[in-house]
């Protein structure tokens, strides 16, 4: 593990790449614990290569050992929050692909709390414009649909619909549609009512109210 915490700080990209996959391998076949306390003391490092790389050592086990991330996902909780908000986009580009990695493994699961506390730390990044930040905050989102369920996700989305900014408006009728295709029988229940209204009010107040 020595060895390859220290081909994390080198400067080719390659070598830090399969250094992540030989990390997640040794995590599969050893158990994590044998794996995360060194990435997790060497995230410390103020270099950005290397906290990029052990991110992306992170997101590759994650992916590997599926639902075995239940064990570990509360001790790595601090860590995920400070390259969520992290200024550096890369950062949280692979942690987007993490919490994605174990949204997956946790579908079925009891740990919705935790897993929206993710997601209230992802929510701001739904604004970026660089493609990859974008595409991954969005595949997460998609993810996360399936642990927290759609029906609490929804409630994001109706605060935005009705946006005065067209571009605010576009993000959110996309996540919207992202919601419905993927959900659609879940969120029939969570429209509003609005029978009793239409008799007493105009359109806007409608709209008021829905807002």
């Amino acid at each position: 593990m020595v060895s390859l915490i220290k081909n994390l700080k080198v400067q080719d990209r390659h070598v830090r790449i399969c250094t992540t996959i030989a990390m997640a391998v040794i995590a599969e076949n050893c158990s994590p614990f044998t794996v995360f306390p060194f990435l997790m003391n060497e995230y410390q490092d103020c270099d950005s290569n290397t906290q990029n790389g052990v991110l992306k050592a992170i997101a590759f086990i994650f992916e590997y050992i599926g639902e075995l991330a239940e064990e570990y996902v509360l001790g790595m909780t601090p860590l995920l929050e400070k390259a969520l908000i992290h200024s550096d986009l890369v950062h949280r580009q692979i942690c987007c692909n993490i919490i994605q990695h174990i949204s997956n493994g946790l579908v079925g699961l009891d740990y919705k709390r935790i897993l929206l506390h993710f997601f209230n730390y992802l929510w701001p990044n739904i604004f970026e414009t660089t493609h990859h930040i974008n595409k991954a905050v969005w595949n997460t989102i998609d993810s996360l649909r399936l642990t927290i369920g759609p029906e609490i996700m929804i409630f994001y989305v109706f605060g935005g619909i009705f946006h005065t900014s067209k571009k605010v408006r576009d993000i959110y009728w996309r996540i919207y549609n992202l919601i419905y295709l993927g959900s659609q029988h879940m969120i029939t229940p969570l429209y509003p009512s609005f029978h009793k209204y239409i008799k007493n009010f105009s359109t806007i107040d409608l709209l008021n109210n829905f807002i």
